[in-house]
């Protein structure tokens, strides 16, 4: 028995392809059978019975996904198992078994991650949430400016920005947030109407989520 292992990325809504290998190992011989296992479970969660047919015309079964999301797409050498669309609780990992009517039987392990997108994105300072501008605040004076994250998963970096300066890539996780606190010790003059934004990205399959405002400064 050949074991292979490969890892996979989905996002929530999209698409997953997991890897089986179907081609065998000499021209002469073919695919019997072809059955999805995940690990967790005791059942195979998808079958194709190709024994008394050739592969391409094999019927197709399964009693885990009920709602059609998944379907085997034959293509050599490889084949994939294509989910669609993915949800959370499709984590896990799977094994793909493929019998031959003449050679060893291959195995094929694939990791699928699900990445949970950030689901909000808000800033606050002292007086409660910041919509577009914070402030005004007095010129000289420190001010905090909270970025909470609710969601995603992994969870995500969390940094603050100034146009093109990383200003603060700090962050903790407190319960569903990712927080991260920007304190600016002595605010000046030309703060004024500057703009401040939160980033925050917890995979480089999606854009970062961001919130910008601006900063209102009482000159002297």
């Amino acid at each position: 028995m050949s074991l292979n292992v490969t890892d996979n990325v989905a996002i929530i809504g999209g698409q997953a392809l997991l890897p089986c290998n179907t081609t065998p190992a000499v021209h002469e011989d073919s695919v019997v059978l072809v059955i999805w296992y995940r690990e967790d479970m005791g059942i195979p969660i998808y079958t194709i019975d190709a024994r008394s047919t050739h592969v391409t015309k094999a019927k197709h079964f399964s009693k885990h996904f009920t709602d059609n999301r998944a379907m085997f797409n034959i293509t050599f050498p490889f084949s994939f198992l294509r989910i669609n669309p993915v949800i959370e609780s499709d984590e896990g990992e799977y094994r793909c078994r493929v019998d031959f009517r003449r050679g060893p039987t291959v195995n094929r392990i694939s990791v699928l991650k699900v990445i949970v997108p950030i689901s909000e994105i808000s800033i606050f300072d002292d007086n409660g949430e910041i919509m577009e501008t914070a402030g005004p605040y007095n010129e000289d004076t420190s001010v905090s400016l909270t970025c909470k994250v609710k969601g995603g998963r992994p969870p995500p970096a969390v940094t603050w920005w100034k146009n093109l300066y990383l200003l603060d890539d700090s962050y903790f996780f407190k319960q569903h947030f990712t927080i991260n606190v920007l304190t600016i010790s002595q605010l000046k003059a030309q703060d004024l109407m500057s703009t401040l934004t939160c980033q925050a990205s917890n995979s480089n399959l999606m854009s970062p989520v961001i919130k910008s405002i601006k900063v209102d400064v009482n000159r002297k």
